[in-house]
């Protein structure tokens, strides 16, 4: 780090930090840590200036271990971190004295206190023998001795203080429930993507509330469902945000189902199956994203299933995220009635108000100066998520910026035309687009929903394909059963009653519903010219 002064906010941060440690409090920082200078942090070494060695001995003794936790939690440093300390004045106020971490007790030096004079502290070693002949052993408990004398004292003249400030502390704590502090983040997520700036709307308010009360009430597992660019990842670190301002030291993995398998294969590979168990099944609270990556990966799902209900049966929070309701992914029963034992919550396309909402916030966000009516020009236009919707905001920002123009609707509609949403086309939908969409939303090979098999995996999506098939086209159900491969129309009209059966129920409705509307877009590709 190569300025002090981003140490300096650091050490407040921190400061800031360790008074909600229950641990330290309030009294503890105002006491020890508010004497103590921040000089610099490099090579990963921080020195600190201290008025005394006393002071010195209780921070190196009750405190560095939080400190050098703190900045590499912070920091995001895996390395070990040491300390120096530069003592203003020794005990009869002679000399200056330095101490890194690893010294038991502080070895004079003939140095300036200015740091500057300091080189390179990070391969610095001291040494030197003490002054006054004392052994180490006979010093360390000399020096734990005065420690405790001039703690005491020190105390004693601090206890006014120590009082009201525990007076405070207690009468805040009657007044009002403690308040987690919004701008406290979890330093391995995002911090643009908390509760506070999620734009909520009718499309995305039972999701957003869902998970809320994961967070505060631990109302877990919580699945949810959408398309991508909707704010499922926005939520997922959200709820890790939230979860760290309640409890700092908590564990929370945010993986998604892709790394899962991949980090599975290769333990099991390097036979540290166990290891890898570990890191999944110790956390406080796991989010999987994108959960349908799993499909056809027997072992992974296994692994997965016995992860879940470790978690799970020690009240631990999961949250999984999957572009499908959890009845279309086709994976084990039994998992499946585990999502569905939560919360199931979906995210679906932005309303106009809500889509105005989004645009407002990134321009606000990006300082754009975009005029309201091409803001609700581009609402009304573009019926897209979040990201598509931030696109158009930086594509028209970036024309104005480069062109020197000023935006208009014409020059908006010209530029932002392969966003727009196009009207439906009158091409009619044929059988081999059904099979095509259904078999990729699904996952499985055409041929073999156009085969006799009668896999689990298959069952289903050639029920929908069949019954698609009659709801989309003008065809017979002869000619359907012959698309199909089969002689008689009779397994088609099953198909039919057996899905019309299934659709009173609202989460095969809704996907039903998102299936037609894949059809419609790949049989109807946008004619922009």
């Amino acid at each position: 780090m190569e300025n002090s002064l981003d140490f300096k906010d650091i050490w407040q941060e921190m400061l800031e930090f360790l008074q909600q440690d229950p641990e330290v409090g309030a009294v503890k920082v105002n006491l020890w840590l508010r004497q103590v200078v921040p000089v610099s942090f490099e090579n990963n070494v921080f020195t600190l200036r201290i008025p005394n060695s006393m002071i010195r001995h209780t921070i190196q003794t009750k405190f560095e271990r939080k400190i050098i936790d703190f900045l590499k939690n912070i920091l995001c440093i895996k390395e070990e971190i040491s300390a120096v300390y530069i003592i203003d004045e020794d005990e009869n106020g002679a000399e200056n004295t330095v101490a890194s971490s690893n010294d038991v007790h502080p070895v004079k030096q003939s140095i300036s206190a200015d740091p500057a004079n300091i080189s390179d502290r990070s391969s610095a070693t001291f040494s030197g023998t003490d002054n006054n002949n004392i052994q180490q052993p006979q010093a360390a408990q000399h020096l734990q001795q005065q420690t405790n004398r001039q703690e005491n004292i020190l105390t004693a003249s601090w206890q006014p203080s120590i009082d009201r400030l525990r007076a405070e502390e207690s009468a805040a704590a009657k007044a009002a429930p403690a308040v987690p502090d919004t701008n406290l983040f979890h330093p391995m997520f995002d911090p643009a993507y908390t509760f506070e700036n999620f734009i909520t709307g009718t499309s995305n308010r039972f999701a957003y509330s869902a998970a809320q009360a994961l967070v505060t009430n631990n109302q877990s597992p919580l699945f949810i469902y959408s398309a991508p660019g909707l704010g499922k990842t926005h939520l997922l670190n959200a709820i890790a945000h939230g979860l760290y301002r309640l409890n700092p030291k908590v564990k929370v993995l945010l993986s998604s189902a892709e790394t899962f398998v991949n980090e599975y294969i290769r333990d099991v590979g390097n036979r540290k199956a166990e290891a890898f168990r570990e890191k999944y099944r110790m956390l406080d609270c796991l989010l999987l994203d994108d959960v349908q990556f799993l499909l056809a990966k027997e072992k992974s799902v296994e692994e997965f299933f016995y992860t879940f209900n470790s978690l799970f049966n020690s009240k631990k929070r999961i949250v999984i995220t999957s572009d499908r309701h959890p009845q279309e992914l086709n994976l084990w029963d039994r998992l499946t009635s585990r999502f569905m034992s939560g919360i199931v919550a979906d995210i679906r396309l932005p309303d106009y108000e809500t889509r105005v909402a989004i645009l407002n916030q990134k321009i606000e966000q990006g300082k754009f100066d975009i005029p309201i009516d091409i803001v609700n020009f581009i609402a009304e236009k573009v019926h897209k998520g979040g990201r598509e919707l931030e696109g158009c905001i930086r594509t028209v920002h970036n024309f104005c910026m480069q062109t020197g123009a000023r935006a208009t609707i014409d020059s908006v509609q010209e530029l932002l035309r392969p966003f727009f949403s196009s009207p439906a086309s009158d091409q009619p939908i044929s059988i081999k687009t059904i099979i095509k969409v259904v078999s990729d939303y699904y996952k499985v090979d055409e041929k073999d929903i156009l085969s006799s098999r009668r896999d689990n995996t298959l069952v289903l999506p050639r029920h929908v394909a069949m019954y698609l098939s009659i709801k989309l086209t003008n065809m017979t159900l002869e000619k359907i059963s012959e698309a199909f491969g089969r002689k008689s129309h009779a397994t088609v009209l099953h198909a039919k009653e057996k899905m019309e059966n299934e659709e009173k129920n609202i989460y095969v409705r809704d996907y039903l519903n998102k299936i037609i509307q894949k059809i419609k877009d790949v049989n109807n590709p946008e004619d922009l010219n």
